[in-house]
């Protein structure tokens, strides 16, 4: 560690003389916090010399024009998803959260969000895997396809009857669900909008609520104070003890029970036990078997609804090697060096 600089949000760090291996190629690496809006323009002045880009075409062309860049490009090992608080009173019933998933096109979502980086999406169909990882299965079945009319009967069955505005209502209570956006994040309001507008075919109707993107998940996500809300979820090679207590009966606290990571608030033994058998078994057959049982149990739960594998979009000087968008892989930081030339 050469130095932290946190007025100008900078941290430098300096090659080690201890180093037991190949002494790194570089001098030293500095990193420097910044606002999404400023990347951009940074990388196109010369500022930084790469960054992570969003999901977003608009940040995808403009960093691919700059003259001695570009975009390095792979699958990422994470997915997008929308998650839907167990607990909120409007989605207690399991029939209205099919019907939300029944609702929303996951292609639509996938071709906006895509279509602009020139990339093909598929929808994803599970929870731990993501397609091309052994024992990848797309478990979505009946409820992963877009299908309002079936969503219309799942409400009719729960009690929600058509109001005078299209939106459902029952006793008098409107099928009407906060949808959570980090503020000022154009692409997640969009796709909110998008949502929005899916649902009401269905006659759910959805408020947008954008919130601080600092607070989003201490104040509103973590308390459950929230219907809806969608963010990432980070996959690996270890697709259950990476994130078990995010699908997980909650525990026994000292103030009762907590469900830790499992935002959702939703969870059954099924789950529970298929996760558990995942975990214990040495038989990777096995293993990845008990996997997908716990997956086709979150879908029949409906828990979480995923949408797409994202890809990840690295932009790098041209002329910089050995790092860019690793994928499943990690950078090995000592050989990251400039093109000699």
């Amino acid at each position: 560690m050469a130095g932290v600089d946190e007025g100008a949000r900078r941290v430098e760090l300096r090659r080690s003389e201890d180093w037991w291996g190949d002494p790194a190629v570089l001098d030293g690496i500095v990193f420097t916090a910044m606002d999404q809006e400023g990347l951009d323009s940074a990388f196109l002045d010369g500022g930084i010399d790469t960054y992570a880009l969003p999901v977003d075409a608009g940040s995808f062309a403009r960093a691919n024009s700059a003259g001695d860049g570009e975009v390095r490009v792979a699958l990422g090992p994470d997915y997008r998803h929308i998650t839907l608080n167990g607990e909120s009173p409007l989605l207690r019933d399991r029939r209205v959260r099919h019907a939300v998933f029944l609702g929303v096109n996951r292609q639509a979502l996938a071709d906006a969000a895509l279509s602009g980086l020139g990339m093909d999406a598929e929808p994803l169909g599970n929870h731990f895997l993501l397609e091309g990882q052994p024992g990848f299965t797309d478990n979505s079945g009946r409820w992963g396809r877009h299908d309002p009319e079936r969503a219309a009967a799942l409400l009719d069955e729960a009690g929600w009857e058509p109001g005078a505005d299209g939106i459902r209502e029952k006793d008098g209570t409107p099928l009407e669900l906060r949808y959570l956006v980090p503020r000022g994040f154009r692409p997640a309001q969009d796709e909110a909008e998008m949502v929005q507008a899916m649902l009401g075919e269905a006659g759910i109707g959805v408020d947008i609520e954008q919130v601080g993107g600092d607070v989003l998940f201490s104040r509103y996500v973590l308390p459950g104070d929230y219907d809806m809300v969608a963010f990432v979820n980070t996959g690996g090679r270890f697709p259950i003890s990476n994130s078990l207590p995010q699908w997980a009966s909650p525990a026994e606290g000292p103030d009762g029970e907590e469900w830790r990571s499992n935002v959702g608030r939703i969870a059954s033994e099924e789950i529970d036990t298929a996760m558990d058998e995942a975990l214990e078994t040495l038989d990777e057959e096995a293993s990845l078997r008990a996997v997908n049982r716990a997956d086709e149990a979150l879908w029949q739960e409906g828990h979480t609804l995923p949408l797409y594998q994202r890809p990840q979009l690295v932009a790098v000087r041209t002329n910089l090697a050995n790092i860019g968008a690793p994928g499943f892989g990690t950078y090995d930081y000592e050989d990251i060096g400039y093109l000699k030339g």
